[in-house]
This record gives C-alpha cells, sequence and structure tokens, in this order.
C-alpha cells in the first residue's frame, strides 16, 4: 500500500526542498500539498467524499488566511481523529512545540537550514510510518 503525505505550507520552496528530501531517502509516498489551513480543510473534505486521508499531515505553522494553530484546533474534530499529523516550522521557541503537541501534533521538527538536515526530518518522519507508533493527543511523547 502505498504512503501518502498532505504538506501544508505557503512556502513554495519549502515545498520544493521537502520533495527532494523526500525523494532522496528513496520514499516511494504519495505527496499532495496545501498552501495554507483553508486548503488543507478543502482537501480533507474532498477526502471524506471518497478519497483517502493522508497518512500524515506535515504542518507548518505560520500561513496566511489559516495558520498552522487554527488548523490544528480544527483537526481536533472527531472527523479527523485518525490523521496522524507533525508540525515542520521555522520556530525553535519549546514553548510552541509544547502547544502544537497539546493540540494533536505527534512530533515537532524546526526546519533545517540545510538540505542533509532537512533530508534527516523526512527520515525521521518515514520511520514514524512505517514504525505505526502512534502518539494519542494530549499524551506524552517519549
Amino acid at each position: 500500500m502505498t504512503r501518502s503525505l498532505l504538506i501544508v505550507d505557503d512556502s513554495e520552496g519549502d515545498l520544493g526542498l521537502m520533495r527532494l528530501a523526500i525523494d532522496e531517502i528513496g520514499w516511494g509516498v504519495e505527496v499532495a500539498t496545501a498552501s495554507d489551513g483553508v486548503d488543507a480543510l478543502e482537501r480533507l473534505h474532498d477526502a471524506t467524499d471518497g478519497a483517502a486521508n493522508p497518512d500524515l499531515m506535515v504542518i507548518d505553522l505560520n500561513m496566511p488566511r489559516m495558520n498552522g494553530w487554527e488548523l490544528l484546533d480544527r483537526l481536533q474534530s472527531r472527523e479527523f481523529h485518525g490523521i496522524r499529523r507533525v508540525v515542520l516550522t521555522s520556530s525553535s521557541v519549546p514553548a510552541d512545540c509544547s502547544r502544537a503537541q497539546a493540540l494533536g501534533a505527534e512530533r515537532c521538527f524546526v526546519k533545517s537550514p540545510d538540505f542533509d538536515g532537512l533530508v534527516a526530518t523526512a527520515r525521521q518522519m518515514r520511520a514514524m510510518i512505517d514504525s505505526g507508533a502512534h502518539r494519542v493527543p494530549g499524551q506524552s511523547s517519549p
């Protein structure tokens, strides 16, 4: 079964680099993108009409229209309960990660300033999905 990601980020450059990092590790995952939280929710609502939900959502925090905080809050709705999500952000503030996890993110990744760091992040995301381990929102991560 082919895995799928929904990457939510308003930066075309960051989206492109993430796709390159995924290709670099040979992860044969289907990648869909959304430019902000509104776009992401529209894609998820389309998925509930027959298409499969993504195996993992990768969410930036700073976006126009609906930011990552608002999106994480909306994803707490019962209809999105089974969708795993992580945050990929430029913020290295520990309180931001704690807040994101309280809103249901399993992990927080800080955007690396170099490609090798982004490749390492892609590997960690792949390991999360491949392991099948799933942190229940509100539960501490290891």
